[in-house]
């Protein structure tokens, strides 16, 4: 089974750094700014993400190790009424003193309430590769790329009202663990701050889950 496969080479990746334990580590730990994109990702709102990494450094250029992390979503419940079924409706108005016209027009429900969340947990061991650096590494520019196991439960609903009609839209409502990889661009200021968008695609039997993380992170080095 290829997701067996995939499990036992991630174990794999890290185990080896786990058993140099101490020789060479830096570990990044902080938070950021989240976007889905993609299918029905304007039904969310922007989430945050927050996670903590272990990188053990081989040499100056490359280092493996394991990123854990935890993002969030909220449903936009105002957008999510654009799927509800529109009311339709006539309006009647005077036009001129002797008649009367009128005009057939759609009218949405009107946003209620809604509830419900995306979180997915991350399992992704990864490598880096050093790029570029001063003398000092004031500056250093890395590249990222990882291959892991990410746990989503999704599921959001909105209600919407006119009058005395009630619309109910929900999305989603899945519990599932599937393959994915993140790919991200490092920027370590004198080894102490990161900045790192960090791009990840998650592969289901439906469709391809995406989204962006802004990442702010403070560095620890063994």
């Amino acid at each position: 089974m290829p997701l067996k496969r995939l499990i036992i080479g991630l174990l794999v990746c890290i185990l080896i750094p786990v058993e140099s334990f101490g020789k060479s580590w830096t570990f990044i730990t902080g938070g950021s700014y989240a976007q889905k994109f993609g299918a029905q990702s304007q039904y969310w709102n922007a989430g945050f993400s927050a996670g903590i990494s272990g990188f053990h450094r081989f040499s100056d250029i490359w280092s493996a190790g394991l990123r854990l992390g935890y993002c969030r979503w909220t449903p936009d419940g105002y957008r999510m009424m654009d799927l509800a079924p529109p009311i339709r409706m006539k309006a009647i108005y005077t036009v001129r003193v002797d008649g009367v016209d009128s005009l057939d027009y759609d009218n949405l429900y009107l946003f209620d309430s809604k509830s419900g969340g995306t979180t997915v947990l991350e399992f992704v061991p990864s490598v880096r590769f050093k790029a570029l650096k001063d003398a000092g590494e004031t500056l250093a520019l890395s590249g990222q790329v990882g291959a892991g196991l990410f746990m989503i439960r999704s599921d959001a609903r909105a209600v919407g009202r006119y009058g005395p009609n009630v619309a109910e839209v929900r999305l989603d409502e899945v519990s599932e663990v599937k393959p994915g990889i993140q790919l991200g661009i490092s920027l370590v200021v004198r080894k102490q701050l990161e900045f790192m968008p960090l791009w990840t695609f998650v592969f289901t039997e439906s469709n391809r889950r995406s989204y962006f993380l802004m990442n702010l992170g403070f560095l620890f080095e063994l």
